[in-house]
């Protein structure tokens, strides 16, 4: 019988239990430590697609714009819009690691 089946699901009664026996006290600690590891307390994201719009470069409108202005080097903007972005925006790209910082 697991140790978690042992204290039950009643939380109220876990510091009680635990009081009477320092061993199993442990044991309790260290499932809940390795629980915590592995379910953060915050919300995480699983999945992505695409980055997300630049600063100021005008809503939902402007940032397609901007991706249609950047896809077309012939296009009329095209040189300043990149001078804009520093040169350095890849509309498709997408980094779980950084959203999850």
């Amino acid at each position: 019988m697991s140790v978690l089946k042992k204290v039950g699901s009643r939380k109220r009664l876990l510091p009680l239990f635990l009081k009477f026996s320092s061993p199993l006290k442990k044991e309790v600690e260290k499932i809940l430590n390795e629980g915590a590891a592995r379910y953060p307390s915050h919300p995480i994201c699983l999945d992505g697609a695409r980055a997300c719009p630049p600063e100021d470069c005008g809503g939902t409108g402007g940032y397609l714009n901007l991706c249609e202005i950047i896809q077309n080097p012939g296009h009329e903007e095209y040189e300043s819009m990149k001078e804009w972005l520093n040169g350095d925006f890849d509309p498709d790209a997408f980094d779980i690691q950084k959203v999850n910082k």
